[in-house]
């Protein structure tokens, strides 16, 4: 397609995608920030590329794309909070659960823009901004979803020294929280005695759940168990995220259970409160001897909410 100077261009702006669609200004500009049409911000302005702009016109401009954790990455990249909850929105509309649009949406953003991170396709402080709205979003949608009633038990969750992330915990812990578990949440980079006191403060605990997203915090996660164990040795921990799966995270002692995402805690500590449950002839607690280490198989999955 030809500029205003005649010269071949590869890119639109907005006006002229409105005009190739068909469509209103407003509408086009709504269709970049629902995520649905690919754009790139050139100063003040859109720009979409030709290829986006074909791939949207030949699919279904009413119901947009399928692929949500794509169109999230966008408005996530943008810094575009209202944008990144509209997608959110869009999919529970569309009748995807909570726990899908933490998973397969949220989480598979993440990590597909840590993946191209990785790769020198962004840089960090687009890293930086994608995080920053992701966690806005798991306030609001957590704050959604919130379950009434009795509750399951608690979970103590956190990280240990050294891991600074956060978003991975707080998307495990809303999770769990679905699951209609409380969740208390350390944060990132949690001394062991931190982990030590909430097990042994928090009532009705059933599990404390230490989150690594890579292997060199291993020798910071044994620590953590090891306070955990000497302050509670009758409490279950599950160790997950993606560090649990390194061959020195094999080695670990104390730990119950590994999960690998999100996904997996929660089952993971549903598993545990029933066993427990079940530990408790008559209503009466008996107290169960430290968890063996072999624990459930660790499960698949290609996501890193946790």
């Amino acid at each position: 397609m030809a500029g205003e100077d005649g010269a071949t261009t590869t890119t639109l702006n907005l006006k002229q995608v409105a005009i190739c669609l068909d469509v209103h200004y407003m509408t086009a500009y709504r269709y970049v920030r629902q995520g649905r049409l690919e754009a790139e911000r050139d100063g003040t302005q859109w720009r979409v590329p030709l290829a986006a702009l074909e791939a949207f016109r030949s699919g279904d401009p009413a119901s947009g794309s399928t692929d949500w954790a794509a169109r999230l990455e966008r408005c996530l990249l943008t810094g575009d909070e209202v944008a990144a909850w509209g997608v959110v929105d869009g999919a529970l509309a569309a009748a995807r659960t909570p726990q899908y649009c933490y998973v397969e949406i949220l989480a598979a953003a993440l990590a597909h823009i840590g993946a191209r991170g990785e790769a020198g396709e962004l840089d960090v402080a687009d890293q930086y901004v994608a995080t920053a709205v992701a966690t806005r979003i798991v306030a609001r949608l957590g704050a959604r979803f919130r379950r009434p009633g009795r509750r399951r038990g608690t979970l103590v969750f956190g990280s240990p020294l050294g891991e600074l992330h956060s978003l991975p915990v707080a998307l495990a812990a809303d999770l769990v929280r679905l699951e209609g578990f409380d969740v208390l949440e350390l944060g990132a980079n949690v001394p062991p005695t931190a982990f030590a006191a909430a097990a042994l403060r928090t009532p009705r605990l059933v599990a404390v759940g230490i989150g690594i997203t890579r292997g060199a915090s291993v020798p910071a996660a044994q620590e953590a168990v090891d306070a955990v164990r000497s302050a509670a040795p009758d409490v279950p921990v599950v160790l997950g995220g993606q560090g649990a799966w390194d061959p020195a995270a094999t080695a670990m002692t104390g730990v119950s259970s590994f999960a690998l995402d999100g996904s997996a805690v929660a089952s993971v500590v549903t598993a545990i409160a029933e066993r427990r449950g079940r530990a408790r002839p008559g209503g009466t607690a008996q107290r169960r001897s430290a968890p063996s280490r072999s624990g459930p198989s660790r499960p698949t999955s290609s996501t890193q909410s946790w």
